[in-house]
């Protein structure tokens, strides 16, 4: 689904002058051992929000890539951030960290690197801004 919302918090007061191009849809989360996923997201202007679930087989997984828009490519390296809700083996919280002008997802457990083990899954939660507007 797209469309474009208007009158949506116009500064200036007058209907029509603010206009935000919306999209809405699914994508496939890939990535080192996927084995499966699913996964939804939102696009409003810039701003990009994704949910997704993804089953790992076969061996380990660091990184969920295919993201449906690259990151913006601004100044610093990091631009987009999220959570993890669910890591089966597990009980750590779990944050997902983008890197700009790309579509992968890094998986951290504070500052180190993680990797979900085969046989697991996760459910997460990411938001960031994109150039392709």
């Amino acid at each position: 689904m797209s469309g474009v919302i208007n009158s949506a918090g116009s500064k200036s007061g007058e209907i029509g002058t603010t206009e935000l191009d919306y999209e809405a849809g699914t994508w496939t989360p890939s990535g080192s051992n996927v084995n499966s996923s699913d996964a939804s997201y939102m696009r409003i202007g810039a701003m990009v929000f994704l949910h997704g679930f993804v089953n790992i087989e076969g061996g380990t997984c660091s990184q969920v890539t295919g993201l449906p828009f690259s990151m913006r490519d601004g100044t610093g390296n990091h631009q987009g951030d999220g959570v993890a809700s669910h890591v089966s083996g597990t009980s750590a919280t779990v944050q997902l960290h983008g890197s700009k002008g790309n579509t992968v997802l890094n998986l951290y457990q504070g500052a180190s690197g993680f990797s979900i083990a085969a046989g697991n899954n996760m459910y997460f939660g990411f938001s960031y801004f994109t150039d392709n507007v």
